[in-house]
């Protein structure tokens, strides 16, 4: 009489076979899991940078304690202040935090930088102050970009 032997089991070849499906799998779901965090990073630095303008510019409006507010921007904060510029600034400022990997560029950047003032709006209007202050912030993190747009008016695109 012949026996028949019954399988209890896998092979290693089907193990291993099982674990390097896995693992690729898991690798590319790692890469996707992370332009998608990378993207909702930075989609909240741009609410967050579009919110700190607003209000700054709201306040500025209602002229809250006399004062014009502004908007400074520096790597990982957004400052809301209150004062002519950001570095005779009185009061409390209002910081919001943003991710510290986020680039910060653009004209509009790069002229609030270099005077070191800040976007200031003028007090009832709300228009940026000087007017001159036009132009694009650009946030990038590794490939993805978002362009903040302003007018002389404070109008702001995205």
């Amino acid at each position: 009489m012949k026996r028949i032997y019954k399988r209890n089991g896998f092979t290693l070849f089907e193990v291993a076979l099982t674990i390097g499906i896995l693992s690729i799998m898991l690798s590319l779901s790692l890469v996707i899991a992370s332009g998608a965090v990378q993207r909702a990073s930075l989609r909240s630095a741009e609410n967050t940078v579009i919110q700190a303008f607003r209000r700054a510019q709201t306040l500025s409006q209602n002229a809250i304690g006399g004062s014009q507010y502004g908007v400074f921007l520096q790597t990982g904060s957004v400052v809301v202040f209150s004062g002519a510029t950001f570095a005779n600034r009185k009061g409390t400022d209002q910081i919001y935090e943003i991710n510290e990997n986020i680039a910060i560029d653009g004209g509009l950047y790069l002229k609030m930088k270099n005077v070191n003032t800040g976007l200031v709006f003028e007090r009832l209007t709300g228009n940026p102050s000087p007017s001159s202050f036009s132009g694009a912030i650009i946030l990038r993190m590794g490939d993805e970009t978002k362009n903040i747009h302003m007018n002389g008016k404070g109008v702001i695109e995205r």
